[in-house]
């Protein structure tokens, strides 16, 4: 990853998979209340098909790998702004002093992405 437009590419698709993975609308086949619903009947555990059901492209995994691999500040800042889509008003939640940390943060965040 060289080019900084193809990062913040792929961290926006990123973001919109895990997004849609916290409000259960990603790429699972069965919702969460068939899974309960099989865990109740049948005692099958949920984990046992997990894998099988997360079908998630492999360039999510890569990319996805590399944010784990950063500080825990980056991987806020690349969380705040690409899944969770804050306002710059509510950063001082997360734990940035002002607009202008969150955005130092989040730059610095890219930058070893793409080092």
């Amino acid at each position: 990853m060289n080019n900084r437009k193809l990062v913040v590419m792929m961290l926006k698709k990123w973001g919109r998979y895990q997004a849609r993975q916290e409000l259960g609308n990603g790429y699972a086949s069965k919702s969460p209340t068939e899974k309960i619903r099989e865990f109740c009947e049948l005692g099958v555990h949920g984990s046992s098909f997990a894998a099988e059901e997360r079908n998630v492209p492999e360039y999510l995994e890569l990319i996805d790998g590399r944010i784990a691999q950063l500080p825990q500040n980056y991987m806020t800042a690349i969380r705040v702004r690409f899944v969770l889509q804050v306002e710059r008003g509510a950063l001082c939640s997360f734990g940035f002093s002002s607009v202008t940390a969150f955005e130092i943060c989040l730059e610095r965040a890219i930058n070893a992405l793409l080092g």
